[in-house]
Order: C-alpha cells, then sequence, then structure tokens
C-alpha cells in the first residue's frame, strides 16, 4: 500500500509506534497487520473499507516490527485500544506463542494469523487454512481444479503448514511438499507428524526438475522466481505472493495470491466483529488498489 498514512512503525529505542516519524496518538480504536516488511500489504486498504461500509468506528493500519522482544511488543499494544490485529510473515509462529488462548485452526498449524483482544487476553486464530479451503473449492467449482489431480506445496513455512490443513479436506490424488533445505523439510515432517491430518506427503527438493503438468501448484515462497526453477507447463498456479504482478506464460491457469487475501480477511472480520463481512466492499477494494 502506497498510503503512507497508513503505515506504522515500531520504534525500540522509544518503545512507541511512530506514524511518519511522529509518535502515534490514536484518536480512536485501530487495527493493523504485522509484519516485516508490511507496508506493501493491501489489508489495511481493504479491511479500512468493510470498516467504513458498515460505519464500525475503527482505523486499520501495517505495522512493521523489527527483530525485538515481542513481550515488550505486546506491552505497548496493551495500553493501547486495539480490539484485533492481523499478523503476517515473520510472526506467525512467535506470535502464537505468546497468546494467552488460541482456536482449534491456530493449535493445529502451530501459527496465527489474526488475534482478537478480549478483556486484555489475546486469542489467537488462524484464517489461512479456511480462506484457502474456499480458495480451492471455487476452483474445483469452476472445474479448474478437481480431485484426481497432484498437489504441490512450494515452501515449508507457516502459510505451507495452512495450505496443507486445507488441502487435507479435499481428495487430491497426491501431496507433495518441495523445500530448500533439509533442514526446513525435518521441522516440516515432525509438524505432520504431531498433528490429527489424513493425508500423505511426499518432501521433494526444490532443486528437482519435474513435470508439473496437471498439477495444482501453491506457491508459499517469498522473492523466488518459479520459472526458474519449475517446469511451469499445463498446471495451476496459486501464487501468495500477490504483489508480485502475473508473469507467468499462457501455459499456466494463474490466481493470485489476492483470492486468498480476500477470503481470510473475510473470515477475519467476521471473528472479530460476529457479523457477515461486506465482501463486494472488500473486493472492489483490492482491486482498486492492485499493484501495477
Amino acid at each position: 500500500m502506497t498510503d503512507s498514512t497508513r503505515n506504522l512503525v515500531y520504534d525500540s529505542a522509544s518503545n512507541e509506534l511512530l506514524l511518519n516519524g511522529n509518535r502515534f496518538a490514536p484518536k480512536r480504536p485501530f487495527m493493523f497487520v504485522l509484519g516485516n516488511p508490511v507496508q506493501h500489504s493491501l489489508s489495511p486498504v481493504m479491511q479500512q473499507a468493510a470498516f467504513d461500509s458498515l460505519e464500525i468506528d475503527c482505523d486499520y493500519y501495517s505495522l512493521e516490527l523489527n527483530s525485538i522482544s515481542l513481550t515488550d511488543f505486546r506491552a505497548v499494544i496493551e495500553s493501547l485500544p486495539v480490539p484485533g490485529f492481523n499478523v503476517t510473515a515473520p510472526y506467525k509462529q512467535s506470535i502464537a506463542r505468546i497468546c494467552d488462548s488460541l482456536t482449534e485452526e491456530a493449535t493445529r498449524s502451530g501459527n496465527v494469523n489474526c488475534v482478537k483482544v478480549v478483556n486484555n487476553q489475546w486469542v489467537g486464530h488462524n484464517t489461512d487454512i479456511g480462506g484457502m479451503e474456499v480458495v480451492i473449492n471455487n476452483l474445483v467449482n469452476n472445474n479448474i481444479v478437481h480431485g484426481g489431480m497432484d498437489i504441490v506445496i512450494l515452501g515449508t513455512g507457516s502459510a505451507a503448514r495452512s495450505v496443507l490443513i486445507a488441502a487435507d479436506n479435499f481428495e487430491f490424488n497426491s501431496v507433495e511438499v518441495r523445500y530448500h533445505t533439509s533442514q526446513s523439510a525435518d521441522a516440516f515432517v515432525d509438524w505432520h507428524h504431531k498433528i490429527d491430518i489424513q493425508c500423505a506427503i511426499t518432501m521433494r527438493d526444490l532443486a528437482e526438475q519435474i513435470s508439473d503438468t496437471d498439477k495444482l501448484l501453491v506457491n508459499c515462497l517469498s522473492n523466488v522466481s518459479l520459472e526458474n526453477i519449475l517446469k511451469l507447463d499445463g498446471c495451476t498456479l496459486i501464487d501468495l505472493n500477490y504483489a508480485q504482478n502475473n508473469q507467468y506464460s499462457a501455459k499456466v491457469s494463474y490466481i493470485p495470491g489476492t483470492a486468498l487475501l480476500l477470503e481470510q480477511g473475510v473470515l477475519a472480520f467476521d471473528w472479530w466483529f460476529s457479523k457477515p463481512a461486506p465482501l463486494e466492499v472488500m473486493s472492489k477494494a483490492l482491486l482498486d488498489n492492485l499493484p501495477e
């Protein structure tokens, strides 16, 4: 998002939030998406449009946090009127560890992308799982994806965990996870063994050259040019890096990450406010603010 009036930064030296270099003094409740980097996020424009359309007295920002003690950060947030917030990379797992309680989805995935503050208690939730289920189900209903396909998850981080849990609700022929390092692969396999999930997985190194024809690929990797490492030919690709323009060939059925961003954002809104999110308003806000 290019609107600097929506970009907060946590200053560890003063232990304060800054807006355009000045101490941030909110005049009403506010929410945010926490991450690093995060100023590119479209969550602020999407959620603010939802708040405004339903006359919810709240602002929504991006909030960039550098590597500091999350307990110190939490102390600052607890002194401010924050009813909840979103979390993106690289803090989904670390925020989960300092929440007071977790929903079933957050517990299974081990990561949190959505927090609700209730009586100063942080309740951690994961709407990426439900959002990905909606995205895949829409592809199935539109005959883009079918049960006999193989699904390939690119990456082993927090997003990949959520994708695998969502994929377990569909009858894919096989589930493959591709990794960068053996250490990340081992950590993913250890997590997989600990949760209640039915589908078996095959782990493969990203460096392997394998045909992806008639497969569903979900890219959970950041700052990676897939066309340089994969044979993208006749496949369907959900690229969670929505800030990137579609540079793929016509042989790729491309689904931008904004599809998941919208669905998980809708679920987060529903959970925060116990009322249906204005889907069309949020969708339009995303489309109107896509990077060129």
